[in-house]
């Protein structure tokens, strides 16, 4: 979000701006999840920066079609057929990781900086409309022209200019990783061009998708009443999904 919006400001407002990442950039944070791009976000990938755009397509998977068992019952949906000729663009499915690389190589080329290890922790609107923001791991406010507060669900920015509220839990959470497809079970993983979701007990929902030949994201959700009693590691996420009262399939 905060890279995309960088490039929108630079290329269609002709505002300089310049992207404070609260990680540090030696961090690791991995593959992430995999995103579904539609025909809207491909457009607007495009619209921003067109090395970007074919580096995302690139790495991803053009998706044939959308499977969905529901209950037993197998529906099956358009695929990037439809959508191209209805809207000019396919779907694609791809990693997170490499929509976010795609995006801060596009940054770097229009010569927007990207300061690192860097959390928004005071606002402040002065008389002269300059929003003065305080960073963690630097001394002094800085103050800037307009302030995007583009920190995720969890937005300190939103918390310190307009609702500390946090987010309400809605009992339900969801698991999910991208692995190598080599190492799943020959047969499993879904369809190599598809994207298939499985929906064989009202409370529970499972998806897999194809990141280009060599990688599969896979979801799976759980509603709950208790959040305390939700996993809070991996391997403990893992003994839940495969016991009894999770393994669905």
């Amino acid at each position: 979000g905060g890279l995309a919006a960088a490039l929108a400001l630079d290329k269609f407002a002709g505002i300089k701006p310049c992207v404070y990442e609260r990680r540090n950039q030696e961090d690791d944070f991995g593959q992430g999840t995999g995103l579904l791009l539609w025909p809207n976000g491909l457009c607007a990938l495009k619209t921003l920066d067109v090395d970007a755009y074919e580096k995302t397509k690139a790495k991803g998977t053009r998706i044939e079609g959308m499977e969905f068992d529901a209950f037993g019952k197998t529906n099956n949906g358009p695929g990037s057929d439809f959508y191209e000729q209805t809207y000019g663009e396919g779907v694609v499915s791809v990693g997170w990781a490499d929509v976010h690389d795609a995006l801060l190589e596009a940054v770097r080329s229009r010569g927007i900086p990207v300061v690192y290890g860097r959390s928004c922790e005071a606002v402040d609107v002065k008389q002269d409309d300059q929003v003065s923001v305080k960073f963690t791991e630097s001394p002094d406010a800085e103050c800037f022209d307009l302030l995007v507060g583009a920190d995720g669900i969890n937005s300190a920015v939103r918390s310190l200019c307009f609702d500390p509220t946090p987010p309400a839990p809605q009992g339900r959470a969801i698991f999910r990783a991208v692995v190598d497809r080599a190492a799943l079970e020959e047969g499993s993983g879904g369809h190599p061009s598809r994207t298939t979701i499985l929906a064989r007990n009202p409370q529970r929902l499972a998806a897999f998708m194809p990141l280009g030949p060599d990688r599969v994201y896979w979801a799976g959700t759980v509603h709950y009443d208790d959040e305390e009693a939700l996993p809070q590691s991996g391997a403990e996420a893992k003994d839940m999904l495969l016991s009894e009262d999770y393994n669905m399939y």
